[in-house]
């Protein structure tokens, strides 16, 4: 994954269909008393299937990025040890969320679960930690500024950031491939929150678990995400990012919103994706 992917991964992915699964078992099996958040679940994917396909970024001007269950698990792992280790996030911790819809949020999603910490997806807080892509991080408010970078495969923003940012690309790579919670956060601990309304790992999975049967996605399938961001739908939008595709044990399929402006590109998208599924047009 670019700057947050350890080089070792990716040495030994090179040239194969499949990531080996001796790198799936440095992470350890959730106890059964955890709950069914999506760090849970990622983290049983990547021990069951590390190589599959999860999370594939379009975007027409950067190009195409696809990241394996174990290459999402890597990221969030170095991610969550810069928000544990280094900026003390503790689980229950609100952390405000303002990222679009990339490759970087999905890392991202799952870091948060990782830690415990409650994705707050606005209003934002401004006595909190902002994690906001780097475009934007000048004009950022929170107690601390995580400025993450939308650039192709992860690498260093070139933006102007606030003295009291952290550029997450860099600080991150100090941080271990794997990662083990402190505690196992269960069904009934907050994931995230919107418009001031809770949801927990429970309800987070249920919701996630009828986006996915409404749009007819089912297990081995393939998630087109077309829909034009919507502000009435940020709960929706985080949910696509990971939490339906592990759900489902399916794969997700982001857009970037101009690429999905042109209704020939998306259906040449449809065919060479493998799409078996669509969220939008």
């Amino acid at each position: 994954m670019g700057a947050l992917m350890s080089e070792s991964l990716g040495r030994l992915c090179r040239g194969r269909g499949r990531c080996p699964n001796v790198l799936a078992m440095t992470w350890m099996a959730p106890p059964h008393t955890a709950g069914d958040s999506i760090a849970r679940q990622l983290v049983d994917r990547t021990r069951s299937d590390p190589g599959r396909p999860l999370v594939t970024y379009l975007d027409q001007d950067a190009g195409r990025m696809e990241l394996s269950a174990a290459s999402v698990a890597n990221g969030a792992a170095k991610a969550a040890g810069l928000l544990r280790d280094e900026l003390d996030i503790q689980p229950g911790d609100y952390v405000n969320v303002d990222l679009p819809r990339h490759w970087q949020s999905s890392i991202w999603c799952a870091a948060l679960s990782l830690v415990g910490a409650v994705a707050e997806l606005g209003p934002l807080d401004a006595n909190s930690t902002t994690v906001i892509d780097s475009s934007r991080a000048i004009e950022a408010q929170g107690s601390e500024i995580i400025a993450v970078s939308l650039a192709p495969f992860g690498l260093p923003s070139t933006d102007p950031l606030p003295d009291h940012a952290v550029d997450a690309a860099i600080a991150a790579r100090a941080h271990a491939d794997f990662f083990t919670p402190h505690v196992w956060p269960g069904n009934d601990a907050i994931a995230l929150r919107y418009n001031r309304q809770p949801s927990t790992n429970a309800q987070v999975s249920t919701q996630a678990r009828g986006i996915a049967a409404e749009c007819g996605l089912r297990a081995g399938g393939r998630l087109l995400v077309t829909a034009p961001p919507d502000p009435a739908d940020v709960l929706e939008q985080w949910l696509l990012l990971l939490a339906v595709p592990l759900i489902a044990d399916a794969a997700v399929v982001l857009m970037h919103p101009h690429t999905g402006e042109d209704a020939g590109a998306v259906d040449h998208i449809r065919n060479s994706e493998g799409i078996t599924a669509t969220y939008g047009t």
